[in-house]
């Protein structure tokens, strides 16, 4: 949180660390900086933080920003899943912990098809946000995942 500029940024990553939130704000208000704080304190192999519906230069810019601020040995903790990558490769990565950004498509085959390790995610961020719908499958799984656990670190963002 210390990378965050201004007292009420640093307040609203406290907020969101806390408990599950969802964060609406105005463009230029610093979103970026704020996701980026939030997904540094995450990125750690003990956690499995799953970034969803993000776009491939958002996901660059935040490793980036990750990368400059020396968080997760250069951005280590922070990959993204496509599908390139074989299940086997996905489902080594989602052992080894970490911030994961993927497709809403390649989540829902992982996690119905147990690909993904349910019990290891920490937490679920959704990009771009204001496309997201709880009808959609991606809604289905947040919200199957959120009855699963008690504590599970949901956020909605919109760049």
């Amino acid at each position: 949180m210390s990378s965050l500029p201004l007292a009420f940024q640093k307040e609203i990553v406290a907020e969101l660390v806390a408990e599950d939130a969802l964060l609406i704000l105005a463009k230029g208000l610093g979103l970026r900086n704020i996701l980026g704080s939030f997904l540094q304190i995450y990125s750690q192999p003990q956690n499995l933080v799953l970034l969803i519906n993000s776009h491939a230069d958002e996901e660059t810019a935040l490793r980036d920003d990750m990368r400059s601020n020396d968080v997760g040995y250069g951005g280590a903790y922070f990959r993204s899943i496509t599908s390139e990558q074989s299940v086997s490769e996905r489902s080594e990565l989602y052992r080894y912990g970490g911030v994961m950004a993927i497709t809403s498509r390649i989540l829902v085959m992982d996690f119905l098809t147990s690909r993904i390790p349910s019990h290891l995610i920490t937490g679920i961020l959704v990009a771009n946000a204001h496309r997201y719908s709880t009808i959609s499958a991606l809604g289905c799984v947040c919200g199957r995942k959120k009855m699963k656990v008690d504590k599970l670190i949901c956020g909605l963002f919109c760049f």
